[in-house]
């Protein structure tokens, strides 16, 4: 069994955060936030209308990506990409856990 997206942000975000987003075939992106180790919020659907428990930096990047969920991936982890390549060509592409999970 594979390791599970979550716990590789958990494992890379002591002294900061990240976040990350799995695209779910059958139920839409789903966005995670770690920060310093720890997970802090959880399937998340990025780029969509903020509830009413969302910050103010979710608000921005919900706002800003217009329901676009790479584009509030990078605004929310206030990247500024010099071009769009990232979103239409990327350059990898990674699997994360086992494709038998």
């Amino acid at each position: 069994m594979g390791v599970p997206a979550v716990d590789v942000l958990e494992g890379v975000t002591a002294g900061t955060f990240a976040y990350g987003m799995y695209a779910n075939p059958k139920s839409g992106n789903q966005g995670h936030i770690a920060e310093n180790g720890r997970r802090i919020k959880r399937d998340l659907h990025p780029g969509y209308d903020p509830d009413l428990t969302s910050t103010a930096r979710e608000i921005l990047a919900s706002f800003a990506s217009r329901r676009n969920a790479i584009v509030y991936g990078l605004v929310f982890a206030s990247l500024r990409p010099d071009s769009t390549d990232c979103l239409e060509r990327p350059d990898t592409w990674v699997r994360l856990g086992s494709k038998h999970s």
